[in-house]
């Protein structure tokens, strides 16, 4: 479920940097404001921070035994 949020949150993000570009231009150095290479490094950056984020919880989660976690409530 997290991971659909990331992807979701990435391209959503992609396009609306996209469409900011020209008042983006001004706040960059040595940047073209539509550079792919800076696009995809940013966008896999933030994939990897959001699943990595989604990731740990899930991974805890996993080690609990659903009956005793049940039992407590």
């Amino acid at each position: 479920k997290s991971a659909l949020l990331v992807f979701a949150g990435v391209i959503a993000g992609g396009f609306i940097a996209w469409f900011l570009s020209r008042w983006l231009r001004g706040m960059l150095f040595e940047v073209s404001s539509v550079d792919p290479v800076t696009y995809v490094a940013v966008a896999g950056a933030m994939l990897g921070v959001g699943l990595l984020a989604g990731l740990i919880p899930a991974m805890k989660a996993a080690r609990i035994n659903p009956v005793i976690a049940l039992h407590d409530d």
